[in-house]
């Protein structure tokens, strides 16, 4: 399972996004303030590599997403809770922490099976205007996988690097 996540296409991909998205950032020559003064009842569509989320925004402290990833013969969809214990509004930066859990189902070459992971993590979303942001985020998960032809397990530690864009709408 490692050897499909952390394959070297995958992390040239993942080198050139973090180039590009710095650059953006970084070239971006104005700062932004968030969205509004209250966040309340907000709905975002978070495209990130390689795959969507649906995200609701209860308060300017909490928020849930709905997502799902899929990346050859590797499907994943789960729920995330978001807190936003801070924020820098007028430099237009939301660091958040929350947690997460996920089902998955894998088919390779000799195995194919399903799963559970848990897990938590922290990160920052940047806003480029009122509804545009990019985010990055990293975080420790739990998995548990179950070969189905077999009834093989394995389960572990895992570390995660998200990276999305988000669109808002009120």
């Amino acid at each position: 399972m490692k050897n499909m996540i952390w394959n070297p296409m995958r992390r040239m991909r993942i080198k050139i996004f973090l180039l590009l998205l710095s650059l953006f950032v970084s070239g971006s020559a104005y700062v932004t303030s968030t969205h509004a003064a209250t966040n309340d009842g907000l709905l975002n569509l978070d495209i990130n590599y390689p795959g969507a989320g649906l995200r609701y925004i209860f308060s300017d402290s909490t928020a849930l997403e709905l997502r799902g990833q899929y990346e050859k013969d590797i499907a994943l969809g789960g729920a995330r809770l978001y807190l936003f214990p801070w924020s820098f509004k007028k430099a237009g930066i939301v660091p958040y922490l929350g947690v997460e859990g996920d089902y998955g189902s894998f088919k390779g070459a000799y195995s194919k099976g399903a799963g559970y992971a848990a897990g938590g993590f922290a990160g920052l979303e940047y806003f480029l205007g009122k509804s545009l942001s990019v985010q990055t985020d990293v975080g420790a998960s739990y998995l548990f996988l179950k070969d189905t032809d077999t009834a093989l397990t394995q389960s572990g530690l895992e570390f995660t690097l998200n990276l999305g864009v988000n669109i808002y709408f009120k």
